[in-house]
C-alpha cells in the first residue's frame, strides 16, 4: 500500500496519539484526585490542597511539554481549564471543578482521536 501521507506525518501522529492518551490518563486521576479532595475536611484540607495543586503543576508541565513537541493546540486548551480547575479547587468548587476536568479530558481526547483518523487512513491502526 502507497502511503498518501510521509513517514515523518504518520511518526507524529503516533506521537501525539501517544503524548495525548498518557495525557487523558493524568486527567482522569485528575477528576479522581479532586473527587477524594471533595471528602476531605478540616485541617487535613489544606494538606490534600497541596498535593493536588502539586499534582496539577506536574499536570501542566507535561501539557506544555507536549503540546510544544506535537504543535497540539487544544493541549493549550485543556490546561486552561486545568488551571481553571486548580482555582475551583482551592475554593472547594468540586463541581464546577468536575465539570473543567470533562472540558479538559475532551480536548485530550480530541487531539487522540485527529492522529487515530489519520493512522486509520493509512491502516497502521
Amino acid at each position: 500500500m502507497v502511503s498518501k501521507y510521509g513517514s515523518d506525518i504518520i511518526g507524529k501522529a503516533i506521537e501525539q496519539y501517544h503524548r495525548a492518551d498518557s495525557i487523558k490518563a493524568m486527567v482522569v486521576a485528575a477528576g479522581i484526585l479532586v473527587d477524594e479532595t471533595s471528602k476531605v475536611k478540616g485541617e487535613q484540607l489544606i494538606g490534600a490542597q497541596r498535593v493536588v495543586s502539586s499534582f496539577f503543576d506536574a499536570l501542566l508541565r507535561e501539557m506544555e511539554f507536549a503540546r510544544t513537541v506535537t504543535g497540539l493546540q487544544d493541549l493549550g486548551k485543556a490546561g486552561d481549564k486545568i488551571r481553571e480547575v486548580a482555582g475551583r479547587v482551592q475554593m472547594q468548587e468540586y463541581s464546577a471543578a468536575n465539570k473543567c476536568i470533562g472540558e479538559a479530558l475532551s480536548f485530550v481526547t480530541a487531539c487522540a482521536q485527529r492522529a487515530v483518523e489519520l493512522l486509520k487512513e493509512e491502516a497502521l491502526w
